[in-house]
């Protein structure tokens, strides 16, 4: 057998999650959601809890689902607006980068690698992020334009002008 036949099909793709693999802000993160909720008499050690086990679930289903379990039925208006208030505290949050993120991003994208960065966060805010320490990213997407989740995959498909299930063999995707 030829080596090259061996040797598994090239990865075009990168797909990263944004918060906790590239931006270290989850501790910040999880303080201003145990804020929150600590209104509705959750202790800061169960929000904390709460928060790091649903990690990558959009924030309005973190918020709804803890309040839920609680005991709480949030209306659609105060999980909207438990969600602006989260994300006005993060905005001043800073931001730092986890150690060596920016070079291997560089170092994938120089390699001919696509990127793809999905959050739970707000697009504007992560291209700025992006932009200020130069992550090469080709495509970035917040869960304000599409709430995170399979639908984020078949974004970057479309972007690409590519079948999803064409796209998804030739993707490896990196979360936390």
């Amino acid at each position: 057998m030829e080596k090259d036949a061996m040797m598994p099909n090239k990865h075009s793709f990168l797909i990263t999650d944004v918060d906790g693999v590239i931006v270290d802000r989850m501790p910040a993160y999880a303080k201003i959601f145990a804020e929150l909720v600590g209104e509705y008499e959750i202790s800061s050690d169960d929000a904390h809890k709460f928060y790091f086990g649903s990690a990558g679930t959009p924030i309005d289903v973190q918020f709804r689902n803890i309040l839920v379990a609680r005991g709480s039925k949030p209306s659609s208006e105060e999980v909207k607006n438990l969600v602006a208030r989260f994300f006005k505290a993060c905005s001043v949050v800073p931001v730092f980068l986890f150690p060596g993120a920016a070079e291997v991003t560089r170092e994938l994208k120089g390699q001919g690698l696509r990127l793809c960065a999905t959050s739970g966060s707000n697009t504007e805010e992560l291209e700025k992020i992006f932009a200020k320490y130069g992550l090469p990213y080709d495509v970035i997407l917040g869960s304000d334009k599409i709430k995170k989740s399979d639908a984020h995959i078949a974004y970057f498909a479309n972007h690409f002008g590519m079948p999803l299930a064409e796209f998804c063999r030739q993707a490896i995707y990196v979360g936390d």
